[in-house]
């Protein structure tokens, strides 16, 4: 079976910036990982994947981690959780 090629660097340094955002917008409103999986559903280590650019986030694991931070997708993912 043929390795997969390693993912470019833009979208690593992408799924960085995206990870940031939601450890921002968690800790902006005082959550632990334990919290937020509680809340959105997401398993914690998925959590903690997403925030060090671990994983590839699954758009419904974006979607109920937004939802849990009464944010829209958008404003998560552009960094706007300051309210």
């Amino acid at each position: 079976m043929p390795l997969t090629p390693p993912d470019p660097a833009w979208l690593l340094r992408r799924r960085q910036v995206i990870g940031g955002y939601v450890r921002g917008a968690r800790m902006w409103n005082n959550l632990t990982q334990e919290a937020l999986r509680d809340l959105s559903g997401v398993p914690r280590e998925t959590i903690q994947k997403i925030e060090n650019a671990g994983t590839d986030a699954k758009l419904s694991w974006l979607l109920a981690i937004a939802h849990a931070l009464h944010l829209e997708l958008d404003d998560l993912l552009a960094g706007r959780y300051r309210q």
